[in-house]
């Protein structure tokens, strides 16, 4: 991951910075965004609907970065994690998805 002059870090790992090949990257985020779209079009409430939407604008985020500039840009810095508003976005999503199949019996057809 290296620093560019504005402050932002460009990340061209994979999660958690693991070393993984910019194809494999690329090929599981589709494969997981096509799963979330999905999800998302039998979803039957707002509570897997809501969250749904985060993580899948997140990805597509995350995923066009990828293709456009071969990573992702991480401008925000919070001690020695460095991440982006596409990762907050998922990551709310996925608490948001947590809670809401914590407390509901079936969120999905």
């Amino acid at each position: 991951m290296a620093r560019e002059a504005d402050g932002v870090f460009t990340n061209e790992a994979a999660a958690f910075s693991l070393p993984l090949p910019q194809q494999f990257v690329v090929a599981i985020s589709v494969l997981v965004l096509a799963a979330a779209l999905l999800l998302l079009y039998r979803s039957r409430s707002w509570q897997a609907r809501g969250p749904l939407l985060l993580i899948v604008a997140g990805g597509i985020g995350n995923l066009t970065q990828r293709l456009r500039y071969g990573g992702v840009l991480d401008p925000l810095e919070v001690g020695t994690a460095v991440f982006n508003y596409f990762d907050v976005l998922i990551g709310l999503g996925l608490a948001w998805l947590l809670l809401a199949l914590w407390r509901t019996e079936r969120l999905f057809d």
